[in-house]
């Protein structure tokens, strides 16, 4: 994973530009690694750019699969949910299901 970050940077540097695919798969990356605060930061990343395509549904279905246990797990959904909603991202299966599959991982009764 270190690796595809290094990459990530230099793309930023070279004339090559990352777009929301490229994000995508980064985001994805972190949370398949389960490193929830790299994802979250690197979302938070793009949202300070200002990439030419905008970010889509799948990069915040990987960031609400990659939310934490706990307390503060139901707190990040509501407010990635809410980003959504802001940049106009309409809520997919893919997007409900992992709505469902957060909050049971936040869940006292998991």
């Amino acid at each position: 994973w270190q690796h595809s970050i290094l990459l990530l940077r230099s793309a930023g540097c070279a004339a090559i530009k990352p777009d929301r695919y490229t994000y995508n798969a980064a985001i994805n990356m972190h949370q398949k690694m389960e490193q929830w605060e790299r994802a979250l930061s690197l979302l938070h990343h793009v949202h300070g750019k200002r990439i030419s395509s905008r970010l889509d549904a799948v990069a915040y279905n990987s960031a609400l699969n990659a939310s934490p246990q706990g307390t503060s797990g139901w707190r990040l959904v509501a407010l990635l949910l809410q980003q959504m909603a802001c940049e106009g991202i309409p809520f997919d299966a893919v997007t409900r299901s992992s709505c469902i599959c957060a909050l049971e991982r936040v869940s006292p009764w998991a």
